[in-house]
């Protein structure tokens, strides 16, 4: 079954490691935009520092706090449930979820993991061809109904993991 070419999934665009000038254009491009973003926010505010309160400190906070939520659930095994230890999970999550949790389509995390590289617009499509030919049944993945669910169930699971009997 892991015969199959999935050559169509991939990136025709990826040549490997791009060259330098290229990466110090994309420094340059960012860089400009952020001081673009910078002095919008400085302008309509009158505060230079509003930049670092609404804009920087999210980004560096609860993108990675969301980050690691993803990442907690994506790879976290339940002792309780019988597909242990299935930590290649997809979520079927909502599009708020998506939009904090999972960018880029990676709710998606199983097919991710089975075929890495394939791009991210084309991971639903990985999950429906891998759904028709039962790979995950195989390969012991599951597919979990949202990311908040499966947080609730792994607390509401972590109490009586720990019970003790007097």
């Amino acid at each position: 079954f892991m015969q199959v070419k999935y050559s169509f999934f991939r990136n025709k665009n990826t040549v490997g490691i791009k060259h330098p000038k290229t990466n110090m254009k994309a420094l340059i491009t960012m860089g400009s935009l952020q001081l673009f973003i910078m002095s919008l926010l400085w302008w309509y505010t009158g505060h230079w520092y509003f930049y670092f309160i609404f804009w920087f400190a999210p980004i560096i906070t609860l993108t990675v706090f969301f980050d690691k939520v993803r990442i907690f659930c994506e790879h976290t095994p339940m002792e309780d449930d019988e597909r242990f230890p299935a930590v290649l999970r997809t979520f079927h999550s909502s599009r708020i979820e998506r939009f904090f949790l999972a960018p880029f389509d990676m709710h998606y995390h199983a097919e991710h993991h089975l075929y890495p590289g394939i791009p991210h617009q084309n991971l639903h499509r990985a999950h429906h061809i891998l759904a028709k030919m039962n790979v995950k049944k195989k390969l012991t993945t599951c597919v979990e109904g949202s990311y908040i669910k499966f947080l609730w169930n792994y607390f509401i699971n972590l109490g009586k993991r720990y019970e003790v009997e007097y």
